[in-house]
């Protein structure tokens, strides 16, 4: 069955302003029940029950990374590559290397033409490419190994960095 329920686009956390799939737990379920029957009681605090329903959501939603590509042809061939492979262990010096231009060149055109330095971008992709896995059931150890980390501390480390939160806790319910 369909419920529609509204909610005022103002407290919304933003990764809930556009529409997303939501996997629901019991207690959000539980919460989205009474606030379809609010009409069988007079009492019921509807602003109360929507609160607490946007408090369970966000834990609820995949995190999403947003990663925005450089324009020139080195560059883009390089974010390409790492896209494709993330655990590729090659330093900002081997890439820039690979590419005909200095280290010093590589991070400036980095940061000019995506808004964020070469190494936080790696990071993102790692984490971008991490996300799908985290729900497919491997190991953590696992997951940090395909995106390129030795460890689920550096996992982890990178996870809250980004996302505030660690890879475990990104774990859809």
């Amino acid at each position: 069955m369909i419920f529609p329920i509204r909610f005022d686009p103002q407290p919304l956390p933003s990764e809930l302003r556009l529409p997303v799939l939501l996997r629901v737990n019991e207690a959000l379920r539980w919460t989205l029940m009474r606030i379809v029957q609010s009409h069988l009681s007079p009492r019921f605090d509807m602003a109360r029950e929507k609160e607490h329903a946007l408090r369970l959501m966000p834990a609820l939603t995949a995190p999403q990374v947003h990663l925005k590509l450089p324009q020139t042809v080195e560059l883009r061939t390089i974010a390409e590559r790492l896209l494709a492979h993330p655990s590729d262990p090659q330093t900002v010096d081997d890439w820039a290397a690979a590419a005909g231009m200095s280290t010093r060149s590589l991070q400036r055109g980095f940061t000019a033409e995506t808004g964020t330095s070469f190494s936080c971008w790696r990071t993102r992709a790692r984490i971008e490419h991490a996300l799908p896995l985290l729900g497919s059931g491997i190991e953590l150890q696992e997951v940090a190994r395909r995106v390129g980390y030795a460890s689920v501390n550096g996992l982890n480390t990178a996870f809250r960095r980004e996302l505030g939160r660690t890879a475990r806790e990104c774990i859809p319910a």
